[in-house]
């Protein structure tokens, strides 16, 4: 036998053994008015491969679930732009996406969901950006030397910052622009310009920041998820609570993604969380509108649903399965 007749059936069984697997996973969610849009990708699977072992799951092409009737049905989508966004955020109108790629971050706008434009090129000096987020204030992308702003989602200002950040995250409130970090600190600045840095050991990495009232409501891991309320006048800690994180600020309260439970806030803090609305991976505010993407298993979903409240997280109304595509080889 010829050694290429060898190598052949020495591959055969090989390749009989490998299966392909392409699952529409859904990432993020955002609303505005009776649009909710669902920022998803085509990820495949490989199972099986040299010896029959494991495979990879890379991330796939964009998909986009557009609903234009308040969340009650969904369109699955394919944008022509396949870049797919792993965030995604409302402001003024229109929808914004953050989307990697071998060029590093870029930011993707929408009027509809179905139809993206890119509005910020990309760039590798932002290839650590993952977080893009919309305030009153405007829309922010931090990354590991500055931050990108907009107060319209079409002229973005580059601004530098003074120190470098590790996994930067962001939000505006109150006149005051918070940057939290993966080595649990927060730098605060009033000018854009000028910063000033809350050293938070307790915390040793920040995830998320938001407003929540006159505070700043942070979410950090140490050996267990924990939020904290950080005063900024007084650049303190004020309160505590383990075992939670992230959340969602809504008008009802805080929404725990991991638990679905809610706790009520008040002039004395944050109350006590209890069971209020399904476990969600990632969950949008439009007003009293909520958007909540919640997954029929967190932890290997196969299914993926929106559940949408329009009384600020009160009450929800039924789930709405997506319609995900998934094929096999």
């Amino acid at each position: 036998m010829s050694s290429v007749k060898i190598a052949l059936a020495l591959l055969a069984p090989l390749a009989a053994c490998i299966h392909t697997t392409t699952d529409d996973v859904p990432h993020a969610v955002a609303a505005s008015g009776n649009h909710v849009v669902v920022a998803a990708s085509a990820d495949t699977t490989t199972t099986g491969g040299f010896g029959c072992g494991g495979g990879l799951a890379p991330t796939g092409p964009a998909v986009v679930f557009v609903s234009d009737d308040d969340g009650a049905s969904f369109a699955r989508v394919e944008p022509d732009d396949d870049r797919a966004l792993v965030k995604i955020v409302a402001h003024g109108g229109q929808f914004l996406g953050l989307t990697h790629g071998d060029f590093g971050a870029a930011v993707l706008a929408s009027t509809d969901g179905r139809t993206w434009t890119e509005v910020v090129p990309a760039d590798t000096a932002r290839g650590s950006a993952h977080d893009l987020v919309a305030t009153r204030d405007g829309i922010y992308l931090p990354y590991a030397t500055g931050y990108l702003s907009s107060s319209d989602g079409v002229t973005w200002t580059d601004h530098a910052a003074s120190t470098g950040w590790y996994n930067p995250v962001m939000t505006a409130t109150r006149g005051a622009l918070v940057v939290g970090t993966g080595n649990g600190a927060l730098d605060v600045s009033r000018d854009g310009a000028a910063w000033s840095q809350l050293d938070m050991p307790e915390l040793s990495w920040v995830s998320q920041v938001a407003p929540l009232g006159d505070d700043v409501l942070v979410t950090a891991e140490t050996n267990t998820n924990v939020i904290a309320r950080v005063d900024l006048a007084t650049r303190a800690i004020v309160q505590t609570i383990t075992g939670v994180g992230p959340v969602l600020v809504t008008p009802a309260g805080i929404l725990d993604h991991g638990t679905g439970r809610l706790a009520p806030v008040t002039g004395s803090g944050i109350g006590a969380f209890a069971d209020h609305a399904p476990a969600f991976a990632d969950g949008a505010v439009d007003g009293n509108r909520l958007a909540l993407l919640t997954p029929d298993n967190l932890t290997n979903p196969s299914a993926w649903s929106v559940v949408v409240s329009n009384d600020g997280g009160a009450t929800f109304a039924r789930a709405v399965t997506l319609p995900a595509v998934s094929s096999h080889d």
